[in-house]
């Protein structure tokens, strides 16, 4: 089965992988050559690597499961990340095959429910970045070998996002000296990529942070919600945990940078009110909650349709739009590589 020596030296296969995965352009007819001889012997080493560390039982199911087999080679060629997470937790090739995870699809309530049992809030961060790295391995190797159309794909990886920040939402009021009032509300919008349920395993997630209070909020309570905010982004991101969960993206709020972390339901309409404009119109079409009290934030977002869908669209808003297209233009021809989100098509 694996009869494919590499004639060039392996560590050429990072060369290429940068050609593959980073923008590089490369005609067709050089890379068939170079996967044959570099892509492929590092799948076989990586799988030789892999099985050195099965139990009897993972071998033999491997033999009686040549198809599977070759699924497991598949990720080994395709991620050098995913093979170090295997190598480092073998366990985890027989959760995939022999207890046929990889032919799950979950949705967000079945990610919440196994996090909740996963996870350890004394150690909530790292479980956190176990159980992600878990469920990507789960999601790339369905994706890598067509076992779910694109779109199942990318909707998991959303559900997975939004599970992991309810779980953030959730340990962040355990471990910190604050409880929301009844009458107070919390929520997360999610924006972007995570809003339209498009994630992808490069994404960051683009957040709002936003709660509703039906009263003037005192100093102290705005502020316990600045630090709820802030931890739910650092579980999320910060390295001195390991890797990032998710990269968090805050630019989208109100105001942006200059802003606060977290603004009021009435911060935010007053906000939209004086100084919306069509870039603002134009994130709200894909906004969503995705934490939280999420009656409350489509409640929200039903509020702020007048200003997402104007009954009309005069010269100035078109005028508006067309400068945004020109300034989102000039920024692509600045960069030397061709940018598929904000070049040509994109």
């Amino acid at each position: 089965m694996f009869k494919v020596r590499c004639r060039l030296p392996l560590y050429n296969f990072y060369v290429i992988w940068d050609y593959l995965f980073k923008g590089e352009n490369m005609l067709e007819d050089i890379y068939k050559p170079l996967s044959y001889h570099i892509l492929w012997p590092y799948g076989e080493i990586a799988f030789k690597r892999l099985l050195e560390k099965q139990t009897p039982e993972v071998i033999d199911f491997f033999n009686a499961h040549p198809e599977q087999a070759k699924q497991l080679l598949k990720i080994c060629v395709s991620s050098p990340y995913l093979v170090n997470l295997l190598v480092k937790e073998p366990d985890l090739v027989n959760w995939l095959f022999l207890k046929e995870a990889i032919l799950q699809k979950k949705t967000k309530d079945d990610f919440l429910k196994e996090l909740r049992c996963f996870i350890s809030q004394e150690n909530f961060p790292k479980s956190l970045r176990d159980f992600k790295a878990r469920e990507y391995l789960r999601l790339w190797a369905r994706d890598v070998n067509r076992l779910c159309p694109l779109e199942e794909n990318l909707a998991e990886l959303s559900d997975l996002a939004e599970a992991c920040l309810q779980a953030c939402y959730e340990h962040a009021l355990i471990i910190l000296p604050f409880e929301i009032p009844p009458s107070t509300k919390f929520f997360i919008l999610g924006l972007g990529k995570l809003g339209a349920r498009e994630l992808n395993f490069y994404s960051d997630i683009d957040l709002i942070y936003v709660y509703d209070v039906p009263f003037q909020i005192p100093l102290e309570l705005h502020r316990s919600f600045i630090k709820l905010a802030e931890t739910i982004t650092k579980l999320l991101q910060d390295l001195s945990y390991g890797e990032e969960v998710f990269k968090v993206d805050l630019n989208l709020r109100p105001g942006g940078k200059e802003s606060e972390i977290v603004q009021s339901t009435t911060a935010i309409e007053i906000f939209y009110e004086t100084f919306g404009r069509a870039s603002e119109r134009l994130a709200l079409l894909r906004a969503r909650p995705v934490a939280g009290d999420i009656k409350r934030g489509e409640a929200f977002l039903n509020s702020l349709t007048p200003f997402i869908y104007r009954r009309y669209l005069d010269y100035s808003g078109i005028e508006e739009i067309r400068l945004l297209k020109k300034a989102l233009d000039l920024k692509s021809s600045s960069q030397e590589r061709f940018n598929i989100k904000l070049g040509k098509g994109g």
